[in-house]
């Protein structure tokens, strides 16, 4: 009987499998290039293969700024049946002043996002206070509880790229 979950090296020949393990061609375009833009930067990107009785092999892509901290979560089967998802970290406070430059899905997905709870002691310095419209938003910023973006259509990768590209660019920045 095969392990629930291995960590299989990233090559562009897994992109492939994991790709093929996605439905929708929105859904499997977004991944191409949220997960061909982190190995064009060199960053690092650790891919999990979990063995599902129910479902086809499934795979959650990790694609980490630093050594340590993962920007963005891709789940081929949303891990919990709701289809492809996207996990994202936003630390660039400019993606929240620029909410209304997404897709109206990808903007309300963030906005009705998951608020903080205060899930951990580090809650208070780690979580995203931001108003868009007027409104105050407090979300969380664990990934674990945070933004998952499911793309919609081929407009919603576009949006998600922004914001991707905004915390490479932030990235780069905090290097200097």
């Amino acid at each position: 009987m095969p392990p629930a979950m291995e960590v299989v090296e990233y090559s562009p020949d897994l992109l492939n499998g994991i790709v093929a393990a996605i439905d929708g061609k929105p859904q499997k375009s977004a991944t191409r290039q949220i997960v061909r833009r982190f190995a064009e930067a060199g960053l690092p990107i650790k891919v999990k293969r979990y063995f599902l009785r129910h479902l086809e092999d499934a795979f959650r892509v990790l694609c980490f700024i630093k050594k340590s901290g993962e920007a963005v979560i891709i789940n081929t089967d949303g891990m919990g049946g709701n289809g492809m998802t996207i996990q994202l970290r936003i630390l660039n406070g400019e993606s929240f002043a620029r909410l209304d430059e997404l897709t109206e899905s990808v903007r309300n997905q963030i906005l009705h996002a998951n608020d903080c709870r205060y899930c951990s002691p580090k809650c208070g310095k780690k979580r995203y206070v931001f108003a868009h419209r007027g409104a105050e938003h407090v979300k969380c910023q664990f990934l674990c509880s945070n933004f998952r973006l499911m793309v919609e259509n081929k407009n919603d990768i576009a949006s998600v790229m922004a914001l991707v590209e905004r915390e490479l660019d932030l990235a780069v920045r905090r290097k200097k």
